[in-house]
């Protein structure tokens, strides 16, 4: 009898970079384009900073508002 063959690994995605228009959207609307970091392909310190400085972003947004 045969032994079945192995099956291969699949391939990683291939691995991301910012792109100067991510780099431009995450300054500007950190909270909309951090979504766009959990795309396959980017890493996972890439990910964390960019929804640390979405959450940042929107802490400094509220407080501005907060009553003196």
């Amino acid at each position: 009898m045969s032994q079945p063959e192995e099956m291969p690994e699949p391939a990683p995605p291939p691995r991301r970079g910012l792109g100067p228009f991510l780099i431009f959207g995450l300054v500007f609307a950190a909270p909309l384009f951090c979504w766009f970091t959990l795309l396959p392909g980017y890493s996972s310190q890439i990910r964390a900073g960019a929804f640390i400085y979405a959450t940042v972003t929107i802490l400094f947004g509220i407080s501005r508002f907060a009553p003196t």
